[in-house]
């Protein structure tokens, strides 16, 4: 009877004890048995036990879940916190939309050099191989800042600037090379017709 009543005892104060004890269910699926302190709005502080004096802290992003011992729950939100996110992250969403704008913008304003086009297309229709040389060093360096037309409202942005000259490089590229080209299939169709003709009219 003695050895009953004990249990009984032993398992109504466990009970308690554990009753009394809210649980933390973090987002990997651990579970803690903890006392809850405080619900801020971006992180939740917590006991291991009511007897301990040692404070924990856990960030709420962290966090699904809070069953209280009274049985009630609480998903944690992160409304807050979202909004902290949003506000660092929009410095990352202008730089892209800068660099979108600079992008945008070259491929109207900025017009490549003439002579970048047509020196490739000169030098392809005399000498095919030889011209790949200048074609190469011209679509290599960057332009002349001078020449991009940029709008002045926006050449203090990092970002715009940056892919500005980025596509305006690009386009510079494709003049070069589309000069080339040109060059290289005239100066190939010309030795195809000479090629071509009687050996009386050569």
């Amino acid at each position: 009877m003695k050895n009953l009543f004990f249990t009984l005892s032993c398992f109504l104060f466990l009970n308690t004890f554990c009753f009394c004890q809210d649980i933390l269910i973090l987002k990997n699926g651990d579970e803690k048995n903890v006392k809850i302190l405080e619900v801020s709005d971006t992180e939740v502080k917590y006991k291991k036990s009511d007897s301990s004096s040692v404070i924990y802290s856990k960030k709420k992003e962290n966090i699904f879940m809070i069953k209280y011992h009274d049985g009630t729950k609480e998903v944690m939100t992160l409304q807050d916190s979202l909004k902290t996110k949003s506000v660092l992250k929009t410095p990352l969403v202008n730089s892209f939309d800068d660099c979108l704008q600079g992008t945008q913008d070259a491929k109207t304003n900025y017009t490549p050099p003439f002579m970048v086009g047509f020196g490739s297309f000169i030098t392809a229709a005399l000498f095919p191989i030889v011209g790949l040389i200048p074609t190469i060093a011209c679509a290599s360096t960057k332009p002349n800042p001078d020449s991009y037309n940029m709008p002045i409202s926006k050449r203090n942005t990092e970002e715009y600037v940056s892919c500005y000259a980025k596509q305006a490089k690009r386009k510079k590229q494709g003049a070069a090379w589309l000069g080339w080209s040109l060059g290289t299939v005239c100066s190939t169709t010309i030795l195809l017709i000479y090629n071509s003709l009687p050996a009386s009219q050569k």
